[in-house]
């Protein structure tokens, strides 16, 4: 527990209240995703948010309208608090508590005081009927904590996010903090590798905050194509958009981050997208095939022992083949590509850079982390609760950390990303073949599964880093700030 102690101790800030920091700026970009407004308006502010413009045929209906409006406009604001803050901890320049005060803490406080001060002005209106059981005795201190209880996460996250950002602020203004955010470990890159890091570093916020650019810029012109081609809305031409734009918004990220490593980029690229050996193709057929099939047996076991405990003569027993039904192949096509460029960014590019400044294990991890971090954009949906959005926190990281580990260890073993690229290919298509069949804990499952084979590896297969320059890891020289 000691050792895990101190490994957990060095890969969190130097300063630990940097963490409520980076946290809060998360919470705040994260927050945009969330839901503003009571659980029973869900249907109509769903029905009313493409018409936002529009006209309503009542008053209630304009009403949500106008929330909408005010809603997104609020959004805006906490997009732009939570990415400045996430940017900040990396790159704070002069006078950073100015900067947290101007583009961090002051459009969060307006857009949360804007949503709370409209929307009790809209409940309190007479006219309107717009809560199925309004509180009573309007503008008391209960009233006004009762109202905005039912703003739902968005308001939460964004309150919470505030908070860890003001408590920061204030150590600041003592000089008990500062920034920029730097690790508790001894790094293992010199100086003359600064100017590669802050590009990757600049780059990682990017893919953390601003993913979605890349994507809108291929969505446009691909899905565009059939309009000017007149082609049929569900044709050959727009399945293959469909196919083709995850995968062609991902590649633009790629080439972002074949940007930030330098000039080195096609030569490593060369490199890492060279076949694999016979065994290590074994290796990654063996994994598809254990990641295939152990929720799968799980759930037969499961099924087979509630069947013979209370349903045994009352039912046909469960059969095994219902569990191994074959994989949807219309998902190969549009998760695979995308697979391919994601393992190109992060075990490519960045995984070699990772390991050579913070180690093999800590610089796998930090890159999980980090992985995670990438996909919080679509992990949050407006329709989560608190406790929901609580999970995700906690089950995201762990399993791209599990998961991270066992494609490291690939890419370490093989030189190559391509096993890296098909486990993760094949591991997300056996996800969504059976998104309706799988259970509500399944993910727990999927976290214990990868970090079993992620321990087995690395404990009997050790990878041999004196085999490829670029994985090895050189002195340690003292970490300065991100």
């Amino acid at each position: 527990m000691k050792t895990l102690a101190t490994f957990v101790r060095s890969i969190l800030p130097s300063d630990p209240p940097q963490l409520f920091f980076m946290l809060g700026s998360l919470f705040l970009y994260i927050s945009t995703s969330l839901r503003f407004s009571p659980e029973e308006w869900s249907d109509l502010i769903s029905h009313f948010g493409p018409i936002i413009f529009g006209q309503a045929n009542n008053p209630e209906g304009a009403a949500l309208i106008v929330w909408t409006r005010v809603v997104w406009g609020c959004a805006a604001l906490l997009f732009i608090s939570g990415t400045a803050g996430l940017y900040l901890c990396l790159r704070p320049r002069k006078h950073p508590l100015r900067n947290i005060l101007v583009f961090v803490w002051f459009p969060a406080a307006c857009a949360i005081g804007v949503i709370c001060v409209r929307f009790s002005i809209l409940i309190h209106n007479p006219s309107l009927q717009l809560l199925s059981n309004p509180p009573s005795r309007a503008h008391t201190v209960p009233w006004i904590g009762e109202v905005l209880s039912r703003l739902g996460p968005g308001l939460h996250f964004s309150v919470l996010g505030i908070v860890c950002v003001s408590y920061f602020m204030i150590r600041m203004v003592t000089g008990r903090s500062s920034l920029p955010v730097s690790l508790n470990v001894f790094s293992t890159s010199g100086p003359e590798h600064d100017d590669e890091w802050r590009r990757i570093w600049l780059f990682v916020w990017f893919s953390i905050t601003c993913a979605f650019v890349a994507f809108a810029a291929t969505a446009v012109p691909l899905y565009g194509l059939p309009f000017l081609m007149k082609a049929p809305p569900n044709g050959y031409l727009s399945q293959l958009i469909a196919w083709l734009q995850p995968a062609s918004g991902t590649a633009v990220i790629a080439g972002l981050a074949a940007w930030s490593v330098g000039k080195d980029r096609w030569r490593e690229m060369r490199r890492f997208l060279m076949l694999p050996s016979p065994s290590d193709a074994a290796a990654t057929g063996i994994i598809v095939a254990a990641d295939w099939s152990f929720l799968r047996l799980v759930m037969y076991a499961h099924d087979r022992i509630v069947w013979a405990s209370t349903e045994f003569g009352k039912f046909e027993a469960p059969r095994v083949g219902m569990y191994f039904l074959a994989p949807q192949w219309s998902l190969f096509p549009e998760l695979l590509p995308a697979a391919l460029f994601e393992e190109i960014i992060y075990r490519g590019y960045l995984q070699p850079r990772f390991i050579r400044r913070y180690g093999v294990l800590r610089g796998l991890v930090i890159l999980g982390l980090l992985w995670a971090a990438f996909h919080f954009h679509w992990d949050f949906k407006s329709v989560f609760s608190d406790q929901q959005i609580a999970l995700v926190f906690l089950w995201r990281p762990a399993l791209c950390i599990a998961l991270g580990l066992v494609l490291g260890w690939t890419r370490l073993r093989s030189g190559s990303i391509l096993p890296a690229a098909v486990i993760h290919g094949l591991s997300n298509v056996n996800v969504f073949s059976q998104f309706e069949q799988r259970p509500r804990d399944a993910v727990l499952f999927d976290i214990a599964f990868w970090a079993l084979i992620a321990f087995l590896l690395f404990r009997y297969w050790p990878p041999k880093l004196d085999e490829d320059p670029a994985m090895q890891v050189l002195p340690a020289a003292p970490e300065p700030a991100l």
